[in-house]
């Protein structure tokens, strides 16, 4: 499953969406008996971000680009959901703390969605860059 971000128009948009074996974004339109027909579309205007196939605590689902609070040992950790091929799976970057959390059991039951990439860039965190004196 995925859902689809229309850059020009900053919006997510409602629809069945599939991606072709090259990777190619398509859209289809349901026409009558039962006929479908699938429209390419542009790779520059639309985003396209895939289901990690997990739920937050909350059973909101978990895409790609979400950003994600997670509680661990009384501390709040901001993260962001990206599918790191290197390890052929969707991780939970802390760019705050230069780690990445994996969606184990322990982790995925103290996940909660906050915001994505799009509209809530302001809730990522970064590690402060120490001061080089001369």
């Amino acid at each position: 499953m995925f859902r689809v971000r229309d850059t020009k128009e900053n919006k997510w948009l409602r629809g069945d969406y599939y991606l072709s074996q090259n990777g190619d974004l398509l859209s289809s339109d349901k026409k009558m008996f039962g006929t479908e027909k699938l429209s390419l579309m542009s790779e520059t205007r639309y985003v396209w971000q895939q289901d990690t196939g997990y739920d937050d605590r909350n059973s909101q689902r978990i895409y790609e680009g979400d950003i994600c609070k997670i509680n661990i040992d009384d501390e709040c950790i901001i993260c962001v959901v990206a599918y790191i091929p290197s390890c052929a799976s969707y991780m939970l970057l802390d760019n705050k703390h230069s780690a990445y959390y994996t969606f184990h059991n322990e982790v995925r039951e103290r996940i909660e969605v906050v915001g994505n990439v799009f509209e809530n860039n302001n809730l990522i965190e970064f590690e402060e860059a120490e001061e080089v004196s001369e």
